[in-house]
């Protein structure tokens, strides 16, 4: 099953262990839950082929769902490796970081 599927079935919230192994392998990512801030619900920090995912967890299942789509969705879309400044288009404390 192609990447796209497998990320909608994420969206979907249906997805078995084998396809949501599958995603990870094909994108090379791992997810890890950790106490961040309640103002940061998740990023993704990459080195090499290898993307780390930190996810807030103190975030509902629905807001969980939603950050880690969006951060596969980085992954996916291999802003990482486009050179992309990614934090012009995030927010953190409701303002714009800008990029140096």
């Amino acid at each position: 099953m192609n990447c796209k599927k497998l990320i909608s079935k994420v969206e979907s919230g249906i997805i078995t262990y084998n396809e949501w192994t599958e995603l990870r392998k094909e994108l090379n990512f791992n997810v890890v839950r950790i106490n961040v801030s309640p103002v940061v619900m998740g990023f993704t920090i990459c080195k090499k082929n290898s993307n780390l995912i930190f996810i807030e967890s103190d975030l509902s299942y629905e807001a969980e769902k939603e950050t880690l789509i969006h951060e596969i969705l980085h992954i996916y879309n291999k802003d990482f490796q486009k050179g992309k400044c990614l934090k012009s288009k995030e927010y953190l404390y409701s303002n714009p970081i800008s990029c140096k």
